[in-house]
C-alpha cells in the first residue's frame, strides 16, 4: 500500500507507474554500466601511470643503490689500507725517510685505486694527529686551507660508517661527498677520508629518464636534502616541514597522499631504498591523468545514451502490453464500479477481504484463552467427561497425548505481599505471564497445558505415555527449574506440588486433589520447595518428644542470659529444623515457640526490663499468625531478635564500628597471607560468628567476599601500574592456580587481568 500512497500523491496511474517501473528497470543498469565503466576505465589509467611510476623509481633506486656501493666498497678498501693507517699514524715528512717512502707509497696506492675504479673521483687524507690534508689533486696543505674545512666542522660527522653529502649542500661544492673515518684499533679516528665523486654521470643517466607527461623525479636523502632533481636548482636544498613533499619523506609510502605544489595537484608514487633509507620520489599532474580517463569517459557515455534511448521505446511498448490482463481483472471483480486504475481497484478490494478476515480471527484470538482455560478447569474439578475433551481438543488443539498424567500444582508462598504489591488489571497481568513462563519451562521436557485454577496457584498437566521412578525424577527436575526460573525473573518463592501418575484423563481431577493436599506440607517443609509424596512419606511418623524441645528452649534462654544472641539464633535455626521430625501438629509445634517467648520474657523481667514493651504490636498474634515454619523463622530473624539485640546486646555502635575498623586493617595489613576470619577474630579475642554478624553488618558484606574483592582491587592496580607478570600477582594474592585467579578476576570486573592490563595502557 505505501508503493499505491506514493504514486497517489504525484497522480500516477498504474499504468503509468508501470511505464515509470520498465523504464527504470532498462535504463537503471545501463546507467550503472557507465559508471562502472568510467569508474574502471579512470583507475586503469592511474594504475598504469602508478606502475610506470614504480618501475622509473625502481630503476632509478637500482642505478643510485649500485652506484653508493661502489662508492661505499671503494671507501672502506682505501679506509682498510694498511699504508694509508701507516701515513696517517706517522704523517708526511720529507726529512723522516720512513715518512717519506710511505708517503710514496700512498701517492701510488691512491693512484691505483683512481685508475681501477669505475667511478671518477678525487680522494682527499685529513690527518686529524697531524692537523694537515694530502689531495691527490691538490698536494699537502693546512687544515684552514681544505676546502671542505668549514664543511667538516659542521657536519656530526660519524664514528664509524660513513656520510654522503649531497651536491650543493655547501657553497662551491658541485660534487658528491663521502665523508668516512679512518681508525686502527685506537679510538678515535687518525684521521678523515674525503672522497670528491664526479655525478656528472649519474646526472645524465637521471635527466635521461623517459618520464614524460609534466612528470618530476627527485632523491631525497636520509637527512631531507634533494640529491637530485631535473631542476638543478633544487639540488642541495632541505626540505622544511611545511612543503607538500614532507610528509613523502617522512610518513608511510605504501600509500602516499596527493600533494599540490604550485597550485598543481600531482598522482605521487613514493619509494624508499633500504641501502641507505633515500626517498625516490615521482609526480605525474593529476590533470594529465584525467585527460586520459575522459576521453574513455565520453565515448561510454554516448553508447549509454544510445541503448537508453532504444530501451525507453522498449519500456513504452511493452508496458502496455503487461497492462491488458490487469483491465480484464478488475472489470470481472468490480464490473462497472472501477475507478480506471484496475490494479488500484484490486488492491482496494483485496485490502477491504483481508480486513474482515483479520477482524473475525482477532475476535476469535480473544476469547481463546478464556475458553481452553474453562474446558482445562473442568477437567481438573471433574466435571467434563474423557469423550467431551476429547471432542473439544480437535477445535481447540490441546497437546494432551499419553496414557498416563501428572498434575502439578505452582503455589506463590508470599500471596498477601503479591496482592498488595499487584493490584487491579496488574495482578491477572502476572499471573498469566507466570503461567506462560511455567509452560515454557515444562515443554523443553514434554508438552504441557498450564490454567490459573485459584487466586496465587498455576496448574500444569502433562500427559506420557509411560510412568516410572525415571520419569518421576525428570519432572521432579522439571518442577525445580520452574523454582528457580521465577525466582530469577518474577522475584518470588514459590512452592510446587507434584501428583503421582494417574492413568487416563478421567483421573486428573484426582491428580489434582492429591497436589492440593501436598502443598498442606509447607508449613513442614518450608517455602520454595518441590513437594512430591516420596519426600512426605515419613514426616507423620517421625516423633520427638517434648524433652528435647525443651531443653533447645533452655540452651536459648541460656545463650540469651549470657549476651550471646547471635548464638542464641543459630540455635533457635537448630530447634526449627528438628521440628518437622518431631511434630506433625502445627498448633503443638507453635506452643514450644510461645513458651520460649515467656522464658524470654520471665528472663528480662528479672534484669528490670519488659519482652513487651520492645515491640509495637502483640507477640503472641504474631506469632500464631505465622502459616509456615519458614515464615516463623524469618519472623524470629527479621524482626524478634534484631529488636532484642537493640536492647540488651553486649556491644554498642562505637564498639561494633571499632572492632570491624580493626578488622579491616588486619586484612590491609595480610592480604598476602593465608587469611581466617577465626584468625582475626583470635587476634581481636571476640568469638568468630560474633565478628562475622558484625563484619556484614557494618561493611554489607560478608569476610570472605571483602578479601576477594580487596585482593582484586590490588590486582587492578598492580596490573595497571607495574609491569609483575599475572603469575606473580597470583601468587602473592595466594591463589592455587593462574586459571582460579583469572576465574575470580573476570567474574568481578568482567574481562580477563590481561586485557585489563591492555586496556589500562
Amino acid at each position: 500500500m505505501s508503493n499505491f500512497t506514493f504514486w497517489r500523491k504525484i497522480n500516477l496511474s498504474y499504468k503509468q507507474q508501470l511505464f515509470v517501473y520498465s523504464l527504470l528497470l532498462s535504463i537503471i543498469p545501463v546507467l550503472l554500466v557507465g559508471f562502472a565503466s568510467s569508474y574502471i576505465s579512470t583507475k586503469i589509467v592511474r594504475e598504469e601511470v602508478n606502475n610506470n611510476q614504480q618501475m622509473t623509481l625502481q630503476q632509478l633506486q637500482y642505478q643510485v643503490d649500485t652506484f653508493l656501493y661502489n662508492i661505499e666498497r671503494t671507501s672502506q678498501q682505501i679506509a682498510g689500507d694498511l699504508t694509508v693507517e701507516k701515513s696517517l699514524r706517522i704523517g708526511i715528512s720529507m726529512d723522516n725517510p720512513e715518512a717519506l717512502d710511505t708517503t710514496l707509497d700512498l701517492r701510488e696506492r691512491i693512484r691505483n685505486y683512481r685508475s681501477f675504479s669505475d667511478i671518477s673521483f678525487d680522494l682527499s687524507l685529513v690527518y686529524l694527529k697531524h692537523h694537515y690534508v694530502y689531495s691527490n689533486r691538490d698536494g699537502i696543505m693546512k687544515e684552514e686551507e681544505f676546502p671542505f674545512y668549514q664543511l667538516l666542522q659542521k657536519e656530526k660527522l660519524p664514528s664509524v660508517g660513513s656520510l654522503v653529502i649531497s651536491p650543493n649542500v655547501y657553497p662551491n661544492q658541485k660534487d658528491l661527498l663521502l665523508i668516512k673515518p679512518i681508525q686502527s684499533s685506537a679510538a678515535p679516528p687518525e684521521g678523515m677520508l674525503v672522497m670528491e665523486i664526479d655525478a656528472k654521470r649519474f646526472y645524465e643517466f637521471f635527466l635521461s629518464l623517459q618520464i614524460g607527461n609534466n612528470s618530476k623525479v627527485m632523491i631525497v636523502d636520509n637527512l631531507g636534502r634533494i640529491v637530485m632533481s631535473q631542476n638543478q636548482n633544487e639540488s642541495g636544498s632541505q626540505i622544511n616541514s611545511l612543503s607538500a613533499l614532507y610528509p613523502l619523506w617522512t610518513g608511510d609510502v605504501t600509500n602516499p597522499q596527493p600533494v599540490t605544489i604550485q597550485d598543481t595537484k600531482y598522482k605521487v608514487s613514493v619509494q624508499k631504498s633500504s641501502f641507505n633509507q633515500w626517498t625516490y620520489i615521482a609526480m605525474t599532474p593529476i590533470t594529465v591523468l584525467n585527460a586520459k580517463s575522459d576521453v574513455i569517459s565520453k565515448i561510454t557515455w554516448i553508447v549509454v545514451a544510445a541503448l537508453a534511448v532504444l530501451w525507453s521505446g522498449i519500456s513504452f511498448f511493452g508496458s502496455k502490453r503487461l497492462y491488458f490482463p490487469i483491465q480484464r481483472l478488475a472489470v470481472k471483480f468490480l464490473g462497472a464500479n472501477k475507478s480506471g486504475d484496475g490494479l488500484q481497484d484490486i488492491d482496494y478490494y483485496i485490502d477491504d477481504t483481508l480486513k474482515t478476515t483479520q477482524q473475525l480471527k482477532d475476535q476469535i484470538n480473544d476469547h481463546l484463552p478464556d475458553l481452553k482455560g474453562t474446558i482445562l478447569l473442568q477437567l481438573l474439578r471433574g466435571d467434563i467427561s474423557e469423550q467431551e475433551f476429547h471432542n473439544k481438543s480437535r477445535h481447540y488443539d490441546f497437546p494432551l497425548r499419553g496414557r498416563w498424567f501428572y498434575v502439578c500444582a505452582v503455589q506463590i508462598d508470599q500471596y498477601d505481599a503479591f496482592k498488595q504489591k499487584y493490584v487491579g488489571r496488574d495482578r491477572p497481568l502476572m499471573m498469566f505471564a507466570l503461567a506462560k513462563l511455567i509452560q515454557e519451562i515444562c515443554e523443553v521436557f514434554h508438552p504441557c497445558l498450564t490454567v490459573v485454577p485459584q487466586p496465587g496457584q498455576v496448574a500444569f498437566i502433562m500427559g506420557l505415555e509411560e510412568a516410572d521412578t525415571d520419569t518421576d525424577a525428570q519432572l521432579s527436575e522439571v518442577c525445580d527449574a520452574i523454582r528457580s526460573k521465577v525466582s530469577e525473573y518474577f522475584n518470588l518463592s514459590v512452592t510446587v506440588a507434584m501428583s503421582r501418575p494417574h492413568r487416563d484423563l478421567r483421573n486428573i481431577s484426582e491428580s489434582y486433589n492429591e497436589a492440593l493436599e501436598l502443598l498442606q506440607y509447607r508449613f513442614w517443609l518450608g517455602e520454595n520447595r518441590t513437594v512430591s509424596a516420596q519426600n512426605t512419606e515419613n514426616l507423620g511418623s517421625i516423633q520427638q518428644t517434648s524433652r528435647q524441645l525443651g531443653k533447645w528452649e533452655k540452651l536459648i534462654v541460656k545463650s540469651i542470659s549470657e549476651g550471646e544472641l547471635a548464638k542464641a539464633e543459630e540455635q533457635l535455626d537448630d530447634m526449627i529444623r528438628t521440628i518437622p521430625k518431631t511434630e506433625s501438629n502445627s498448633t503443638f509445634a507453635i506452643g514450644y515457640f510461645a513458651r520460649l517467648i515467656g522464658e524470654i520474657d520471665g528472663l528480662l523481667e528479672e534484669s528490670g526490663a519488659e519482652l513487651g514493651s520492645m515491640f509495637d504490636y502483640d507477640l503472641y498474634k504474631r506469632l500464631y499468625a505465622c502459616d509456615s515454619l519458614a515464615e516463623l523463622q524469618d519472623w524470629f530473624g527479621s524482626e524478634f531478635f534484631p529488636t532484642l539485640r537493640t536492647h540488651m546486646g553486649q556491644l554498642n555502635g562505637s564498639h561494633r564500628k571499632w572492632l570491624v575498623q580493626q578488622a579491616i586493617g588486619f586484612i590491609h595489613e595480610r592480604f598476602e597471607t593465608d587469611l581466617s576470619l577465626q584468625q582475626i577474630a583470635d587476634h581481636l579475642e571476640v568469638p568468630a560468628y560474633q565478628l562475622s554478624r558484625l563484619f556484614k553488618d557494618e561493611t554489607e558484606m560478608n569476610f570472605v567476599d571483602y578479601v576477594i574483592h580487596y585482593r582484586i582491587s590490588k590486582a587492578k592496580e598492580w596490573l595497571a601500574l607495574t609491569d609483575m607478570s599475572i603469575k606473580e600477582i597470583t601468587e602473592r594474592l595466594r591463589y592455587a592456580t593462574t586459571q582460579n585467579f583469572t576465574r575470580v578476576f573476570k567474574q568481578i570486573t568482567g574481562v580477563p587481568p590481561g586485557k585489563y592490563r591492555t586496556e589500562r595502557r
